[in-house]
Protein backbone atom coordinates (compact mmCIF):
# COMPACT_ATOMS: atom_id res chain seq x y z
CA UNK A 1 0.00 0.00 0.00
CA UNK A 2 1.37 3.38 -1.00
CA UNK A 3 1.84 6.00 1.72
CA UNK A 4 -0.41 9.00 1.11
CA UNK A 5 1.57 11.45 3.28
CA UNK A 6 4.75 13.37 2.58
CA UNK A 7 7.60 12.95 5.03
CA UNK A 8 6.77 16.31 6.66
CA UNK A 9 3.11 15.37 7.04
CA UNK A 10 4.00 11.98 8.51
CA UNK A 11 6.37 13.50 11.09
CA UNK A 12 3.79 16.12 12.03
CA UNK A 13 0.99 13.61 12.46
CA UNK A 14 3.27 11.29 14.47
CA UNK A 15 4.20 14.20 16.76
CA UNK A 16 0.51 15.01 17.26
CA UNK A 17 -0.12 11.39 18.20
CA UNK A 18 2.73 11.50 20.72
CA UNK A 19 1.49 14.59 22.56
CA UNK A 20 -1.98 13.07 22.76
CA UNK A 21 -0.70 10.12 24.85
CA UNK A 22 -1.98 9.86 28.40
CA UNK A 23 -1.62 6.61 30.32
CA UNK A 24 -1.06 5.66 33.95
CA UNK A 25 2.69 5.57 33.33
CA UNK A 26 3.07 8.77 31.27
CA UNK A 27 1.25 11.93 30.32
CA UNK A 28 2.46 13.97 27.36
CA UNK A 29 -0.78 15.95 27.05
CA UNK A 30 0.70 18.94 28.92
CA UNK A 31 3.21 19.54 26.12
CA UNK A 32 2.77 22.23 23.52
CA UNK A 33 3.20 21.55 19.85
CA UNK A 34 6.14 23.69 18.69
CA UNK A 35 6.38 24.51 14.99
CA UNK A 36 9.01 26.59 13.26
CA UNK A 37 7.62 28.44 10.24
CA UNK A 38 8.79 31.28 7.99
CA UNK A 39 6.64 33.63 10.10
CA UNK A 40 8.33 32.55 13.34
CA UNK A 41 7.91 29.92 16.02
CA UNK A 42 4.34 28.85 16.77
CA UNK A 43 3.43 26.92 19.89
CA UNK A 44 0.16 25.96 21.50
CA UNK A 45 -2.04 23.16 22.71
CA UNK A 46 -3.01 20.70 19.98
CA UNK A 47 -6.79 20.20 19.95
CA UNK A 48 -6.91 16.41 20.07
CA UNK A 49 -10.02 14.25 19.87
CA UNK A 50 -10.06 13.96 23.68
CA UNK A 51 -9.81 17.73 24.10
CA UNK A 52 -12.74 18.34 21.77
CA UNK A 53 -15.07 16.86 24.40
CA UNK A 54 -13.96 19.39 27.01
CA UNK A 55 -14.43 22.28 24.56
CA UNK A 56 -18.00 21.33 23.64
CA UNK A 57 -19.39 24.49 25.32
CA UNK A 58 -16.69 26.91 24.15
CA UNK A 59 -18.30 29.26 21.61
CA UNK A 60 -14.98 30.18 19.95
CA UNK A 61 -14.07 26.52 19.56
CA UNK A 62 -17.49 25.71 18.09
CA UNK A 63 -17.01 28.50 15.53
CA UNK A 64 -13.60 27.09 14.53
CA UNK A 65 -15.06 23.58 14.28
CA UNK A 66 -17.83 24.93 12.05
CA UNK A 67 -15.23 26.61 9.82
CA UNK A 68 -13.31 23.34 9.70
CA UNK A 69 -16.41 21.35 8.76
CA UNK A 70 -17.28 23.78 5.97
CA UNK A 71 -13.69 23.81 4.68
CA UNK A 72 -13.47 20.01 4.70
CA UNK A 73 -16.41 19.84 2.33
CA UNK A 74 -14.19 21.55 -0.26
CA UNK A 75 -10.80 20.19 0.78
CA UNK A 76 -9.16 17.10 -0.69
CA UNK A 77 -7.08 16.40 2.44
CA UNK A 78 -8.30 17.97 5.71
CA UNK A 79 -5.47 16.33 7.71
CA UNK A 80 -3.12 19.04 6.44
CA UNK A 81 -4.38 21.60 8.99
CA UNK A 82 -3.94 21.49 12.75
CA UNK A 83 -6.05 23.41 15.25
CA UNK A 84 -4.14 24.86 18.19
CA UNK A 85 -5.64 26.35 21.35
CA UNK A 86 -3.89 29.17 23.22
CA UNK A 87 -1.42 29.53 20.37
CA UNK A 88 1.50 31.96 20.37
CA UNK A 89 3.47 33.16 17.35
CA UNK A 90 6.91 34.52 18.22
CA UNK A 91 8.41 36.39 15.28
CA UNK A 92 12.12 36.67 14.52
CA UNK A 93 11.96 40.14 16.11
CA UNK A 94 10.68 38.62 19.36
CA UNK A 95 7.16 39.97 18.96
CA UNK A 96 4.54 37.66 20.51
CA UNK A 97 1.09 37.35 19.00
CA UNK A 98 -1.46 35.27 20.90
CA UNK A 99 -4.50 33.50 19.52
CA UNK A 100 -7.35 31.75 21.32
CA UNK A 101 -7.47 29.27 18.42
CA UNK A 102 -5.23 29.08 15.35
CA UNK A 103 -5.12 26.83 12.30
CA UNK A 104 -1.58 25.72 11.45
CA UNK A 105 -1.13 24.40 7.92
CA UNK A 106 1.37 21.55 7.72
CA UNK A 107 2.89 22.77 4.45
CA UNK A 108 4.06 25.92 6.29
CA UNK A 109 5.99 23.97 8.94
CA UNK A 110 9.79 23.91 8.57
CA UNK A 111 10.53 22.01 11.79
CA UNK A 112 8.42 20.49 14.55
CA UNK A 113 8.84 19.45 18.16
CA UNK A 114 6.96 19.40 21.42
CA UNK A 115 7.67 20.57 24.95
CA UNK A 116 6.96 23.42 27.32
CA UNK A 117 7.33 27.00 26.11
CA UNK A 118 7.01 30.36 27.89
Amino acid sequence: MENSFTCKEAYTLATLSTISVKTDAMDFTGNSLIAVTAAGTIYGTYVSEDMKKTLANDTSYLLFENISSLAQEHCADPSKAILLKDAVLVTSNGIKNTFNFLYLFIEDILAISFGNCD
